[in-house]
């Protein structure tokens, strides 16, 4: 094997490896196993966009050397890797779930735990939860609505309200329950 050769088959494997953990990290950001920050949809796009960069890079430098077998590979890692990547941010979404039940209370109950935003960025499973009653059960008349949540944010939940509470959120009040 010559030396150029060599050097082209180690340059290709190095692509791959770093493409394909790359890819890997958009997946698990995605899916939301990596990390639980706002924006990570956002920085997930922009790996994703850098992976298939990098490999166009390499398509591109295939073609100027004439080189049809780097061009075709290079199209195949792209496809390769957006399917990575887009099976593992599926197989992270389907996470087991659990139900919370918001209750709207009418009037000023005694003991209300004051919830803010930075509380709800801060646990995603009270702001679908509460974001859920005021868009699609307080319009239509109910006072009671119940949405699953992913099982990892229910308990963080859970723990954060002891189980369960009176909260006040903008002036409002819910009870909030957690189920099965």
């Amino acid at each position: 094997m010559d030396t150029e050769a060599g050097v082209r088959r180690w340059r290709w494997l190095g692509v791959l490896v770093v493409g394909g953990l790359l890819a890997g990290l958009v997946g698990l950001t995605l899916s939301n196993d990596l990390v639980q920050v706002a924006g990570s949809a956002t920085a997930a796009f922009a790996l994703l966009l850098l992976v298939v960069l990098l490999i166009l890079l390499n398509g591109l430098v295939g073609i100027r050397s004439k080189q049809t077998t780097a061009v075709v590979f290079a199209v195949s890692l792209i496809a390769l890797t957006v399917s990575f990547t887009a099976l593992i941010a599926w197989g992270g979404g389907s996470a087991d779930t659990r139900s919370i039940t918001v209750t709207d209370i009418a009037g000023q109950p005694g003991d209300a735990t004051t919830l803010t935003d930075q509380h709800l960025d801060s646990y995603p499973a009270l702001e679908t939860a509460i974001d859920h009653y005021a868009e699609n059960c307080e319009p239509a008349g109910a006072t009671e609505c119940t949405v699953d949540v992913p099982e990892r944010e229910f308990d963080r939940a859970k723990e954060f309200l002891a189980g369960g509470a009176v909260v006040e959120y903008h002036d409002s009040y819910y009870a909030i329950w957690f189920g099965a």
